[in-house]
Protein backbone atom coordinates (compact mmCIF):
# COMPACT_ATOMS: atom_id res chain seq x y z
CA UNK A 1 0.00 0.00 0.00
CA UNK A 2 0.73 3.40 -0.29
CA UNK A 3 -0.20 7.14 0.41
CA UNK A 4 0.88 10.63 -0.19
CA UNK A 5 1.44 13.64 1.57
CA UNK A 6 -0.52 15.50 -1.52
CA UNK A 7 -3.90 12.76 0.04
CA UNK A 8 -3.05 9.88 -2.44
CA UNK A 9 -3.34 6.63 -1.51
CA UNK A 10 -3.50 3.43 -3.03
CA UNK A 11 -2.78 -0.34 -3.25
CA UNK A 12 -0.61 -2.17 -5.86
CA UNK A 13 1.83 -0.43 -8.34
CA UNK A 14 2.41 3.16 -7.14
CA UNK A 15 1.19 5.52 -10.13
CA UNK A 16 -0.33 8.64 -9.09
CA UNK A 17 -0.38 11.75 -11.65
CA UNK A 18 0.31 15.44 -9.88
CA UNK A 19 -0.69 17.92 -12.30
CA UNK A 20 1.45 20.46 -11.63
CA UNK A 21 4.60 20.43 -9.69
CA UNK A 22 6.69 23.62 -8.96
CA UNK A 23 10.03 24.09 -9.16
CA UNK A 24 11.81 23.02 -5.97
CA UNK A 25 8.13 21.86 -4.50
CA UNK A 26 8.63 17.73 -2.98
CA UNK A 27 5.87 14.77 -2.97
CA UNK A 28 6.84 12.37 -0.46
CA UNK A 29 5.56 8.78 -0.85
CA UNK A 30 5.34 6.07 2.41
CA UNK A 31 5.10 2.58 0.72
CA UNK A 32 4.42 -0.48 3.06
CA UNK A 33 5.35 -4.07 1.64
CA UNK A 34 5.81 -7.28 3.51
CA UNK A 35 8.80 -9.10 2.92
CA UNK A 36 8.41 -12.99 2.51
CA UNK A 37 10.52 -14.34 5.40
CA UNK A 38 12.41 -16.58 2.97
CA UNK A 39 13.37 -13.78 0.72
CA UNK A 40 16.49 -13.37 -0.16
CA UNK A 41 18.89 -10.72 -1.98
CA UNK A 42 18.47 -7.24 -2.02
CA UNK A 43 15.27 -5.15 -1.62
CA UNK A 44 15.57 -2.72 -5.20
CA UNK A 45 13.13 0.03 -5.77
CA UNK A 46 13.25 2.24 -8.84
CA UNK A 47 11.56 5.41 -9.44
CA UNK A 48 10.65 7.12 -12.94
CA UNK A 49 9.01 10.11 -13.20
CA UNK A 50 7.10 10.73 -17.28
CA UNK A 51 6.28 14.44 -18.25
CA UNK A 52 4.56 15.11 -21.64
CA UNK A 53 4.95 19.13 -21.51
CA UNK A 54 8.64 18.88 -20.28
CA UNK A 55 11.91 17.29 -20.87
CA UNK A 56 13.76 15.56 -17.51
CA UNK A 57 17.35 17.99 -17.12
CA UNK A 58 19.01 14.72 -15.56
CA UNK A 59 17.43 11.57 -17.25
CA UNK A 60 19.90 9.61 -15.68
CA UNK A 61 18.56 10.57 -11.82
CA UNK A 62 20.84 8.72 -9.73
CA UNK A 63 18.59 9.43 -7.22
CA UNK A 64 16.47 7.55 -8.65
CA UNK A 65 17.51 3.87 -7.63
CA UNK A 66 17.08 2.60 -3.67
CA UNK A 67 18.99 -0.44 -2.97
CA UNK A 68 18.04 -2.09 1.00
CA UNK A 69 20.58 -4.65 1.43
CA UNK A 70 18.75 -6.71 4.95
CA UNK A 71 20.81 -7.31 8.03
CA UNK A 72 20.48 -10.85 9.28
CA UNK A 73 18.76 -10.54 12.47
CA UNK A 74 17.83 -13.57 14.93
CA UNK A 75 13.88 -13.65 15.14
CA UNK A 76 13.95 -15.23 18.95
CA UNK A 77 10.68 -15.54 21.02
CA UNK A 78 10.97 -16.60 24.56
CA UNK A 79 8.15 -17.81 26.45
CA UNK A 80 8.48 -19.07 30.07
CA UNK A 81 5.11 -20.57 31.53
CA UNK A 82 4.64 -22.04 34.98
Amino acid sequence: SWTSDQGGSGTGALSDVIASLADGEVVTYEVTLSVPSDFTGDLVNVVSVDSPDVTDPTPDCPDCTDTDTPNNVADIVTVKTD
